[in-house]
């Protein structure tokens, strides 16, 4: 499966039926056994500065984030989450390629129109800015086994 195609698919879809636009990638989240030390190694290999996310506990997740390069390291801090599942059945790689969209209610109703499941849904505070961001995982189901999410940053 081509990953450029379905990203180009769901950008070409979302112009097709409802307002949705997708305006860029917002990061790239790889899924990882510990964060700590392929941020170490990145930062080493690729000068890519990682800061740790303790936030992410609730989620059932442990993760570092370099803003400036688009990068999010996450692994799963609990058995059954999806995370985890993904890296029991596939290993370290790529856990979501994350999409931004100019609103999030026109690309919930898109996905609601294409029939594409959402299995994260939920709104934070941005650690970076005042505001907010939006976000709408997809069901990995309707898109060849990848998981996209949506976000919508939301400035004060």
């Amino acid at each position: 499966i081509n990953r450029c195609a379905l990203i180009f698919d769901l950008y070409f879809m979302s112009k097709l039926e409802t307002n949705m636009k997708i305006t860029g990638i917002h990061r790239v989240e790889l899924l990882v056994e510990d964060p700590a030390t392929v941020a170490d190694t990145f930062n080493e290999l690729f000068d890519i500065s990682f800061s740790h996310d303790p936030d992410t506990a609730d989620h059932g997740t442990k993760c570092y984030m370099a803003a400036e390069a688009g990068l999010e390291l996450v692994a799963p801090t609990k058995p059954d989450n999806t995370p985890a599942q993904i890296l029991r059945e596939k290993g370290e790689g790529l856990l979501t390629i994350v999409l931004k969209v100019e609103n999030m209610e026109d690309a919930k109703v898109w996905a609601k129109e294409k029939g594409i499941g959402i299995v994260y849904d939920a709104e934070f505070p941005c650690k970076h800015r005042s505001g907010v961001w939006k976000q709408l995982s997809l069901d990995r189901n309707s898109t060849h086994g990848f998981m996209i999410t949506l976000i919508e940053e939301v400035y004060d």
